[in-house]
């Protein structure tokens, strides 16, 4: 998963994720890819899974619960 701690501040969109360094981002083609299929609704962060999620008591938890629990709920793989 694309981490980008140092400039969590900034929106940032698409091309501009793709124009990062490989060190950031390995497969811009891939990653456009794989946005395409993202369809965030307005209300997306007031999901009741977000006030569900359980206790994060590793490093990867908030990772796995975005992936299975999160994006399966906006993600259309066609």
């Amino acid at each position: 998963m694309l981490q980008l701690d140092s400039i969590s501040n900034l929106a940032l969109g698409i091309e501009d994720l793709c124009a990062m360094d490989a060190s950031r981002l390995s497969d811009p083609d891939m990653f456009r890819k794989f946005a395409k299929g993202i369809r965030l609704e307005q209300d997306f962060l007031l999901n009741d899974r977000w006030f569900q999620a359980p206790q994060m008591t590793s490093p990867t938890a908030p990772y796995d619960y975005v992936m299975h629990e999160m994006l399966p709920t906006v993600y259309d793989a066609r």
